[in-house]
């Protein structure tokens, strides 16, 4: 994970294609390895952002995972969440790739899925 804040990764000198450099209070989170981690904090302040990189880090580091982002309305993603990771967090990583289609995800080269759901129909 450190490697997207340095912008190398650790087994060559391939450049990130899109490296995450954390606020100084998103260092903290970003290491943390619990099962589950709460944040909180005013809008605009970094969470989603956070949340995101690690999404797409632990898809990159693990091979054959599925990482779900949920919203109460699976619509409402498509303007923001999903558009600001296209642009954003993966960019033109050509480790994936964006499948647009009813179940709009993003496949990692490895096998590992970040999915996209909505919890009310």
């Amino acid at each position: 994970m450190l490697a997207q804040m340095t912008g190398k990764t650790a087994q060559s000198n391939r450049r990130i294609i899109a490296p995450f450099r954390p606020l100084p209070w998103q260092i903290e989170p970003w290491r943390d390895k619990g099962h589950v981690l709460l944040l909180t904090g005013a809008s605009g302040g970094g969470k989603s952002r956070l949340a995101a990189e690690k999404l797409h880090g632990y898809c990159l580091k693990y091979p054959h995972s599925t990482a779900l982002i949920a919203r109460k309305v699976k619509t409402s993603m498509a303007a923001g969440t999903i558009l600001f990771l296209r642009r954003t967090i993966v960019g033109a990583d050509p480790q994936v790739r964006w499948v647009d289609s009813p179940k709009n995800r993003f496949e990692y080269r490895n096998g590992s899925i970040l999915q996209f759901i909505g919890l009310l129909a």
